[in-house]
């Protein structure tokens, strides 16, 4: 029998992972309708661009809320934050004097 030349470099052993002669796989008649039955689902009228068009917009306007409504509230944060750590930075200097004060009434 003679064998057939499919690669043009003269390597006609090397078969690829599947098993094939080199070069690209075979797409077979039945995967290539499959693939062409699924892009035929994914393609939209135009009023179904539209609606998702329209859809889409008010998701970007809550989104856009969204974040208004967190900057707000971030802002919030920080302002309470800061009231804490001088509420704390307070209570420690209580908390030194009230110490002081004790030690000092111990020793009379």
């Amino acid at each position: 029998m003679t064998s057939r030349k499919i690669n043009p470099f003269g390597d006609d052993d090397d078969l690829d992972d599947y098993g094939g002669a080199w070069g690209a796989p075979a797409v077979s008649r039945d995967a290539i309708s499959s693939i062409q039955a699924d892009a035929a689902a994914f393609s939209s009228s135009p009023s179904d661009i539209l609606k998702d068009t329209i859809r889409k917009e008010a998701v970007i306007k809550d989104i856009l809320a969204s974040q208004s409504d967190l900057r707000t509230l971030l802002a919030r944060v920080k302002t309470v934050q800061g009231e804490v750590d001088k509420l704390q930075s307070g209570n420690a200097t209580l908390k030194m004097y009230v110490e002081n004060l004790t030690k000092q009434a111990s020793k009379r």
